[in-house]
């Protein structure tokens, strides 16, 4: 709302001045009407914004996106703080809060809404005063307080801001977490490429949904940190402290609780997390800017290179961390278009699979495509390349530059990437808390020494099952997405830097061993709880029992002590009865003691913790029952002297009765203590990890027991007391023994244990670095050297500084590994099998991978070479091409001048330094060449054994490899293994990556003898330009010369015209010295020296003679005369050229001779021409017609001579062309015959093979004569290029139409040819194929078939028969017509093969009768004659076939209709047969003749016969 400066100050006024009426209840009519409703339209404006700010910011938006109440109003803070604060100092309605955001903003929301019901409440509409009086008053009044009210003010307005200020600061620590939260958090949706952080992708997942093209979640802010926060809140760090299911029972073990840290700890940690985060995204902001300032600056300055280094330099930044991908410059580095894709999945990943583009066996092009199409789709980049541009040898590096300078500008500010790496950070984060916390919580659920009872114990961890376990599981599900994600988006990266333990494979194992380790946890309680509800039944048992035991006890004590106190009072026999009576009641008292030990052995087996208590219970009873024993008869019966032999007999046999009890269990126990040292003694150590752990854990188990032992030692111990005094001394030996033993043991258990935690520790580590090697290894031992155009050189060299940088780093680990295991023999540890395995393992390993690095070397020194030698031999190549194109175009000329050749001749001199120099490189290159190894031959099968020589040592059970050795390679068709024969002869299968290939290679040898012999021809050529340079400026010299006339000739001084002819004389010897006395250049000089002698001598001659007459005239008689031969011999020429060219050889032949006739009438002009020539360089001084005239002479007879070489030409052409013609159309109609004289498909084997040999003959000769189809149309192409240059004004030659639609006949012809053979061949094919699967299955049934007639042929006739025999036959009827049935199937198989043999055979032959009669309708009905077709024409094997197949299933119905004929005979047979038994059987008197016998019928009428018998 945009308001005056001083609306407030005037708004105050109408607030006071109304305080003041109504104050002393004056009614006035200030403010006006107007102004009433302009305030009151200010208050509305100002209460709506203030809603309108307060819901923004309820609503998620940020402060700073909404402008402050008294801000916008243009009054007196700039923040709702301090308006807040200045607005209470006048309707102090409320006080301002510092405790946080939320707070302050209702806060301030409250007095916003209290003023408003303020004005409201206070507010009334005056009518004018009754007396000035008043008005005066009130206007005074109202100036004091307003005065007063601004002094008021602005001191309000210092003391909140000095407030403010103190409770900013003093709430800076809890305020800043979620201001630096929602600053970091804040989210720009669209999919225009505006970033967003790297949490909303956590987000995104946490709702279910994935990253789309570049849009993002809109939403309250809430990101990564404040999720981890609050989850770490609910259980992610203090699993047991905050989880009160399982807290006692983890207490009861370790002491309390495992929180990582108290909730003070969280949020500071929160708090620094969000720190960093603010100072991470502020400097990566001021980077980005920063880059984008200097790129910007350097493309857009005048420099061109610096801008062209900066774009490079972005492009090199943009693409690091991509395999293959090395931009050095604008051109080479672009061609595979992984450059490109690079750039885009950098800025949008999600729009570029770069696991699929960067294949081996996607194409350059279909990269490029597939980059230009993505920014042309997703930043509006124009296309302005195609995949043709770039991918070639040298692409254009200005387009590259635009187009790259285009996507640059279009890119986003922010690679999504970096976000996409700030996500794998905070993944990484996450991950490793959330896989913490769940093994801790694997650990504590198998820990067993939980206290509490079962079903409280159970009740607990299904609290922590059903309350804890799901927001892990989501917070699982959520990083398994964005682990997805980002392995989908940068797996094929090194940016990709997640640890493989927290993988979402990983993640979800952790998850199912806590899972499992619940399920069993479980399982464990459950029968515990089971086992407590039988020990709660014993453990009431025996406190009845003991309770009513002791009771017994003291009873019979109360009599002993009755019986002790009488003994001397009463009667000898009277004690004794008594005595008597309680020694048996003490022995009713044993069996129930004995059933107390039993019960408490039971308890001792469920592990119960009080069953040593009611062990020393039971034992008191026992030993309080044994002494009141010893008493009664060592003690009351002694005294009376009464010894029975019952009770002494009772009192040894209980004696020894004990004596065996603790005996035997002593005994018991040694025996089980040395069973447990044997079995620790013996115990074998084996080399898996997993097994080693299992051992470890039933170890631990085992130790348990041990020391639980210890209760069997203090047991025996106790029995003591039991064992008489002759046998004390035997029972403390066996006790000594069993201490002894049992200590040994538990030193033994407890050495074991650490034994086995010591090996496992190191088995771990070991195979940690053993696994690192491993991967190393198989990296070096798959990678193939044979092509380098697919090996990244430069990456590769990275990679090997990389290698030997982390073997340097991994050896000191490497080392600790390997004396950790030396620690363990020099300590005696007892797995020396184990650990000395490993340590020759990791030796091995170690020596191997050295080995490796080695050869990497070795071989990527080769292929540098290798790269470097074909870079500098294709730039030789390159410039010996482009000096020959250079000889060949700028030294053509031979009209130029003596300036022009001098500068000819010193540019060839200088080549030729240049080619010395060169000389030296190509020299160089083949002294290397010598050097570099045959990679190619690496990947290429051998074809013989070729000898390789071993980088490296190398040894397995097989065979033994020392470095140096030259080994013989017989078979190097597997890439990664390569079969060798060692210098011992044993033969074995080495990696290839051991041996390198000797040079010399043999394809660097010949393409560096081809570059030799280019630059020998070079050479050649530049000797033959500088001698056609030198011998033209002898020309033109001579030219000039002869051009002399009288006038000029007289004009020289004779000096100088003898020093000249005799320089020219000299050149022209020294030049025909140098070439070959019968060459035509050196002929044509010596002819061109004498002419110009002569013409020199004849203008020395006619100078001093007198002068000769007119030749004037001569000369214009002479060329009259000649220019009207020469023109009528051009109309002559014209004439022939322009007539349609022959179509027949006959034609040609006539054309020939008279062309001819026609350059021997010309060539005899060629006197007349010359007599022309002389007259008029006899002229003193031509006319300028007579100039005119002698060009025009000259013109035209060149025209003539060169016309009547291109008619030569046309000619030649020609009549290779009806050659051509002739050759092929009588090959065309030879074919045709040969394929119409073929027989119809036929069906046996031997001739289908007979066709398809025939075939492939003719195939093979329709190949060979290709060639003369390519030449004649290559020809015919030729032949219309002729033709037009002949035929200068014209543009449509109907006779070469004429011969072209002849040759496109022929081919169309030929092309039948070929299409015929290839139908035929696979018609062929096919019907072979069919015939052999038919020609079995119907030979197989036909057998069969013979087989069932001979089975029923041998069966005799139903007359022959016995009744008891019916049966049996009727049985092996029944069986072979199930047998028929059974193959009724296989007949129609048969069938179905017939058919598509009938259905292929009957293609063949309409389509061999089609072609014949195409055939006859080019050549004519008279052609069949020539056909060699069989006549008669044998059956085909479409008849064949289908009188086969109507045998077939003739015999087959017949044989079917005839099992069926006699089966109903014999089912007749024997109806009539049992008839009579039943008649015979009621009626046995009765004589009744036997029934006739049915007789064979036809089928129907058998069939009715049947029928009818059996109804």
């Amino acid at each position: 709302m945009n308001c005056p400066d001083d609306s407030i100050l005037a708004y105050i006024l109408c607030l006071v001045h109304e305080l003041v009426c109504f104050a002393f209840g004056i009614s006035c009519s200030f403010p006006a009407a107007a102004e009433r409703s302009e305030i009151a339209r200010f208050r509305e404006a100002t209460e709506a914004e203030t809603a309108t700010y307060y819901r923004q910011r309820r609503s998620g938006g940020g402060a700073e996106k909404a402008t402050p109440l008294w801000t916008a109003a243009g009054g007196l803070s700039s923040s709702p703080t301090s308006s807040s604060s200045s607005f209470s100092s006048l309707f102090p309605t409320t006080s301002p809060s510092s405790s946080s955001s939320s707070s302050s903003e209702e806060d301030t929301l409250a007095t916003s809404t209290s003023t408003s019901t303020f004005y409201s409440s206070n507010s009334h509409a005056c009518d004018h005063c009754d007396s000035y009086v008043w008005h005066a008053t009130a206007c005074l009044a109202t100036t004091a307080l307003v005065l007063l009210g601004i002094a008021t003010t602005l001191t309000m307005m210092k003391v909140v801001r000095s407030y403010s200020k103190k409770a900013e600061r003093k709430s800076e620590s809890s305020r800043g977490a979620s201001q630096a939260s929602s600053q970091q958090h804040q989210i720009q949706g669209g999919s225009s490429g505006a970033g967003a952080g790297g949490s909303q992708y956590y987000e995104e997942y946490h709702r279910g949904g994935g990253a789309g093209n570049g849009g993002v979640l809109t939403g309250n802010g809430n990101g990564y940190h404040h999720s981890l926060h609050s989850q770490q809140q609910q259980g992610g760090g203090q699993l047991m402290a905050d989880n009160r299911h399982l807290s006692h029972a983890y207490q009861a073990h370790h002491g309390g609780g495992f929180s990582e840290s108290s909730s003070y700890e969280t949020r500071e940690h929160f708090e620094r997390k969000v720190q960093r985060v603010k100072k991470t995204r502020g400097e990566r902001e001021r980077s980005r800017s920063t880059r984008r300032d200097e790129v910007s600056e350097a493309l857009h300055g005048s420099d061109a290179t610096s801008a062209r280094d900066a774009l490079l330099q972005w492009a090199r930044k943009v693409t690091a961390g991509y395999p293959r991908v090395n931009v050095n410059n604008f051109s080479s580095s672009w061609r595979d278009g992984l450059a490109f894709n690079a750039i885009l999945h950098r800025y949008r990943p999600n729009i570029i699979d770069w696991n699929k583009i960067s294949d081996e066996s996607v194409s350059n092009r279909e990269r490029l495509d597939n980059a230009f199409a993505a920014a042309e789709k997703e930043f509006g980049v124009s296309r302005l390349l195609d995949a043709e541009d770039v991918d070639t040898n040298n692409p254009d590096e200005k387009s590259i530059i635009t187009y790259v300078s285009s996507l640059y500008n279009a890119l986003p500010h922010l690679p999504e990437l970096n976000r996409l790496q700030n996500v794998q950070d905070e993944y990484i984060e996450e991950a490793r808390e959330w896989r913490e916390w769940v093994e801790r919580a694997t650990q504590l659920v198998d820990d067993r020494l939980l206290s509490g009872t079962a079903s409280e114990l159970i009740y607990e961890l299904q609290r922590f099952r059903d309350d804890d376990l799901p927001a892990r599981d989501e917070q699982k599900r959520r990083l398994c997405l964005v682990y997805d994600h980002l392995e989908k988006s940068m797996r094929s990266t090194e940016l990709f830097v997640i640890p493989r333990e927290l993988s979402g494979l990983e993640l979800q194992r952790a998850w199912n061993e806590l899972l499992n380790a619940i399920e069993r946890r479980f399982d464990v309680l459950e029968r515990h709880r089971i086992q407590e509800g039988n020990s709660n039944d014993i453990i009431s048992r025996l406190e009845r029992g003991i309770g009513i035991t002791n009771e017994k006890l003291d009873l019979i004590l109360k009599r002993i002590e009755d019986v002790e106190a009488r003994i001397d009072t009463s009667p000898p026999a009277a004690v004794e009865r008594t005595v008597s009576e309680i020694v048996d009641d003490l022995n009713v008292l044993e069996n129930p003691i004995a059933g107390f030990f039993e019960d408490v052995e039971e308890l001792k087996t469920m592990q119960h913790p009080e069953a040593n208590e009611y062990y020393r219970r039971v034992y008191g009873l026992h030993q309080r029952r044994t002494v009141y024993l010893d008493r009664l008869t060592n003690q009351i019966l002694v005294r009376l002297g009464v010894r029975t032999d019952s009770l002494h007999k009772e009192n040894q046999q209980r004696l020894e009765n004990i004596r065996q009890t603790s005996f035997s269990r002593v005994e018991e126990c040694i025996e089980w203590v040395r069973i447990r040292m044997e079995k620790l003694t013996t115990m074998e150590f084996l080399e898996d990890l997993e097994t080693l752990e299992h051992m470890f854990e039933q170890h631990k188990l085992d130790n348990r027991d041990i020391q639980d032992f210890r209760q069997n030692v203090d047991e025996c111990i106790a029995r003591q007391a039991e064992v008489s005094a002759e046998d004390t001394y035997e029972y403390c030996e066996l006790l000594r023994v069993l201490e002894s033993e049992y200590q040994q043991l538990r030193d033994l258990s407890a050495g074991r244990m650490l034994d086995l935690d010591s090996l496992i520790a190191f088995v771990r580590a070991a195979q940690l670095e053993l696994i690192w090697v491993s991967e190393r290894e198989q990296i070096e031992v798959t990678r193939n050297w044979s092509d380098i155009k697919q090996l990244d050189l430069p990456m590769l060299t990275n990679y090997y500084k990389q290698l030997l940088h982390e073997m340097e780093l991994r050896e000191k680990q490497y080392n600790d590994v390997h004396n950790q295991g030396a620690a363990l023999l020099n300590q005696g540890h007892p797995a020396v099998r184990v650990i000395e395995i490993y340590l020759k393992t990791m030796q091995t390993q170690w020596d191997w991978l050295l080995a490796l690095s080695k050869c990497l070397e070795e071989h990527l020194r080769d292929a540098l070479n290798l790269k470097s030698f074909m870079e500098e031999a294709a730039d030789a190549e390159a410039f010996i091409e482009e000096q020959a194109i250079r000889l060949e175009n700028n030294y053509n000329r031979t009209d130029f001048s003596l300036e022009e050749g001098e500068r000819f001749l010193r540019e060839l001199d200088e080549t030729k330094d240049i080619l010395n120099k060169y000389h030296q490189v190509l020299m160089a290159l083949t002294e290397r060449c010598a050097t570099i190894s045959p990679l190619w031959q690496r990947g290429e099968r051998i074809p013989h054994p070729i000898n390789v020589t071993a980088l490296c040592d190398y040894a397995d059970q097989n065979i033994t490899i020392k470095a140096g050795d030259d080994v013989v390679l017989l078979d190097n068709s597997d890439l990664i293994k390569w079969t060798v024969r060692d210098l011992s002869g044993v033969e074995g299968q080495v990696p290839s990556v051991v041996f390198r290939i000797p040079p010399p290679d043999a394809r660097l040898t010949a393409f560096l003898n081809r570059l030799l012999q280019q630059f020998e021809k070079l050479k050649k050529l530049w000797d033959k330009k500088h001698r056609t340079v030198r011998f033209n400026m002898v020309l033109n010299t001579m030219r000039t010369i002869q051009g002399w006339d009288l006038d000029t000739f007289n004009s020289i001084d004779p000096d100088q015209r003898d020093a000249i002819m005799k320089a020219l004389n000299d050149d022209v010897n020294k030049l025909l010295s140098e070439l070959d006395p019968n060459d035509p250049l050196a002929l044509r000089l010596r002819e061109e020296l004498r002419k110009t002698n002569e013409h020199f001598w004849n203008l020395l001659n006619a100078s001093q003679k007198p002068p000769e007459p007119d030749w004037a005239s001569q000369y214009d008689q002479k060329m009259s005369e000649l220019l009207r031969k020469l023109e009528e011999a051009w109309r002559r020429l014209n004439d022939a050229v322009g007539k349609p060219i022959s179509q027949s050889p006959e034609e040609l032949e006539r054309v020939i001779h008279e062309h001819k006739r026609f350059e021997d009438a010309l060539q005899a002009l060629d006197g007349d021409v010359s007599n022309v020539k002389e007259l008029f360089r006899q002229l003193p001084n031509p006319t300028p017609t007579q100039r005119v005239n002698h060009d025009r002479l000259n013109g035209l007879w060149d025209d003539l001579w060169d016309l009547s070489r291109m008619h030569v030409e046309r000619i030649k052409v020609l009549e290779s062309v009806l050659n051509g013609m002739v050759e092929v159309s009588d090959i065309v109609k030879q074919h045709e015959i040969t394929l119409n004289s073929f027989d119809d498909l036929p069906a046996a084997l031997d001739k289908l093979r007979g066709h398809h040999s025939q075939l492939l003959e003719i195939n093979m000769v329709l190949k060979q004569q290709q060639t003369v189809i390519d030449q004649l149309n290559k020809n015919v192409a030729l032949l219309r290029q002729h033709v037009a240059r002949t035929r200068i004004n014209e543009g449509h030659h109907p006779d070469v139409d004429v011969v072209e639609d002849e040759v496109q006949r022929l081919n169309v012809r030929w092309e039948n040819v070929n299409s015929q053979i290839a139908d035929r061949l696979q018609s062929v094919e096919r019907a072979l194929q069919l015939q052999m699967v038919y020609r079995s299955e119907y030979e197989t049934e036909m057998t069969w078939l013979d087989s069932v007639e001979e089975t029923i042929n041998r069966l005799r006739k139903p007359d022959e028969l016995k009744p008891e025999q019916y049966q049996h036959q009727l049985d092996t009827l029944i069986n072979e017509y199930s047998h028929l049935q059974e193959h009724t199937q296989a007949i129609e198989n048969v069938n179905k093969e017939g058919g598509r043999f009938i259905h292929e055979a009957k293609i063949f032959d309409a389509k061999l009768g089609q072609y014949s009669d195409a055939i006859a309708g080019i050549h004519g009905s008279d052609v069949r004659q020539l056909f060699r077709r069989t006549k008669p024409q044998p059956k085909n094997g479409a008849q064949i076939v289908t009188e086969e197949l109507e045998l077939l299933n003739r015999r087959f119905a017949q044989l079917s209709s005839l099992i069926l004929e006699r089966r109903n005979t014999l089912q007749v047979l024997i109806q009539n047969w049992k008839r009579q038994k039943q008649v015979s059987h009621h009626f046995p008197h009765k004589f009744w003749s036997p029934l006739p016998r049915p007789t064979l019928f036809t089928l129907s009428s058998g069939l009715s016969l049947s029928i009818a018998l059996i109804v």
